[in-house]
Parts: C-alpha cells; structure tokens; sequence
C-alpha cells in the first residue's frame, strides 16, 4: 500500500502559520478592546448564518437574518 504524501507546492504549514500569526493578532486586539468583543461576536454571527442559509437557498436579507437572530421567531 503506497502512502499518499501532500505535495510541497501546497506548503500546509504556511497555511497554518499564517492562521497562528492571525490568531494572535485577534486576541491582542480583543485584550486591548475587551468591550467591542461581543459586538464583534454578533456581526460574525449574523454574517455566518446569513452567508450558511444563503448557502441553503434562503432569500431572507443580512437585515431580516439580524432581526430572527436577536428577536426571534414566534409561530
């Protein structure tokens, strides 16, 4: 059985350097501004559903995604 190897020219470990580098940088920015994080986490929250449901099909608009987020869904 012959191994599969990955080849150089993808360089996975630049990758994941570059993700390491990013890492840190956001939580030195999060220790120097600790109270724009939960602004922060709340647009990547509606930003990735919209964009997963957008995904699915959904037509509903980044506003209308923010509103069912904060205010919910009553049936």
């Amino acid at each position: 059985m012959a191994l599969y190897r990955i080849p150089a020219t993808l360089e996975p470990d630049g990758f994941l350097k570059r993700a390491d580098v990013l890492n840190e940088r956001l939580k030195a920015a999060r220790e120097a501004h600790p109270d724009l994080w939960p602004t922060i986490l709340s647009k990547l929250r509606v930003d990735w559903t919209y964009n997963s449901n957008t995904i699915e099909g959904s037509t509903l608009s980044r506003g209308e995604t923010h509103f069912f987020l904060t205010e919910g869904f009553d049936r």
